[in-house]
């Protein structure tokens, strides 16, 4: 599959949005190279989230320091970047 990037990934993933509420979570994602994981910039007024990563493995990032604003908060289950778990 084919990313923004013009890399392919080896398997989809999963994204989902709870319809009633404005929590998303993404899963079961492996990618090998990328500037960065998460890039989450909402707003004051309405932050994103919560974000759920879960069952991820995220190899030869270039940036493994996430940047995130505006943001109600962001969960990792069984997440590795660059091998190590984020904090």
């Amino acid at each position: 599959m084919p990313t923004a990037t013009g890399r392919t990934a080896e398997k989809p993933g999963k994204f989902r949005k709870n319809s009633h509420r404005s929590e998303l979570t993404l899963s079961h994602v492996t990618v090998d190279g990328a500037a960065r994981v998460l890039n989450l910039q909402g707003l004051a007024a309405s932050p994103i989230g919560p974000v759920n990563l879960l069952d991820a493995a995220f190899t030869n990032v270039v940036e493994p320091t996430n940047s995130i604003t505006n943001t109600k908060a962001v969960s990792y289950t069984r997440v590795t970047i660059n091998g190590v778990a984020p904090n």
